[in-house]
């Protein structure tokens, strides 16, 4: 069996559920667990190497339709099976650890993985149920510090993260839209009652990075009064089993009390692996 993973979340997954021996390249992204920056890269978000592939002859490819269909063969190249990993709701992450679990012959252990996420979702959907005050906090991805219209782009109710505020114990502004990620004006934004806004860290060298959105955004006064929350991207943007930690570091945050999840198997002793473990700052 020969995985190939354009996904750092995918790849996550497959570490998850014990396979990473079959694990035959990755995406320039991929980052975590350690061991898998020893692995060929193929590409990344806006390039993929499909000669590399090719030689490979990989059994399954793990891949982002948005990102990737344009740069892929088609489905029945060689004999591969391509699984599509783009999660805009729990429900995507638990099938998609179905499909992983059957094209890779370890439905018993992605069985378990989602019995697992299963399990601690309710523990945190409980939590949720007990906040009193639902806070409205709107995801930010990036600002666009146009002089004539800044605005921000931003993740929709109806996205994995605007999905996962909300049964965190938390509301998210713009409820009409459709979209899982849109732009809109700063105005609008402060027109809206918007109690916080969520942004991710990235960690460097020195420590934690200050992104351009951060900046934008104190720069426009909103990160007066602690409104502008920040948890690290690795929890945030990943779609995979770790949305479990995600969504236990929000209902901690929303309820004002660490929330325990009782971490995978897989992820035991890594410092990046209970949900206990992560902290967000204002």
């Amino acid at each position: 069996m020969r995985i190939v993973s354009l996904l750092p979340s995918a790849t996550e997954l497959v570490y998850a559920l014990g396979i990473e021996g079959d694990l035959a390249a990755v995406s320039r992204f991929c980052d975590w667990p350690l061991q898998c920056r020893s692995l060929p890269a193929v590409g990344d978000m806006l390039h993929v190497d499909t000669e590399a592939i090719r030689r490979i002859r990989p059994d399954i490819v793990l891949y982002s339709p948005f990102f990737h269909d344009r740069w892929l063969p088609p489905k029945d190249w060689g004999g591969t099976v391509r699984i599509p990993c783009d999660c805009h709701s729990v429900a995507d992450i638990l099938q998609l650890v179905a499909a992983l679990g059957e094209s890779a012959h370890c439905a018993d252990r992605a069985a378990r993985l989602q019995h697992w996420i299963k399990e601690q979702r309710r523990t945190i959907q409980t939590k949720a149920e007990g906040i009193q005050r639902r806070p409205r906090v709107l995801r930010v991805l990036d600002c666009v510090d146009d002089p004539e219209e800044p605005s921000l782009i931003v993740a929709g109710p109806r996205s994995l993260q605007g999905r996962c505020i909300q049964e965190a114990g938390g509301e998210v502004p713009f409820g009409e839209r459709e979209e899982h990620y849109f732009r809109t004006p700063f105005s609008e934004v402060s027109r809206r009652v918007v109690d916080a806004l969520l942004l991710c860290t990235y960690r460097s060298e020195g420590g934690t990075m200050e992104t351009a959105a951060e900046r934008c955004l104190e720069n426009h006064g909103f990160g007066r009064s602690g409104r502008l929350l920040r948890l690290p991207c690795a929890l945030v943007c990943r779609n995979s089993h770790r949305v479990v930690y995600l969504l236990a570091a929000l209902c901690g945050l929303f309820g004002g009390a660490p929330v325990a999840v009782v971490p995978w198997d897989r992820d035991r002793g890594r410092s990046e692996g209970s949900g206990m473990e992560w902290r967000c700052s204002r």
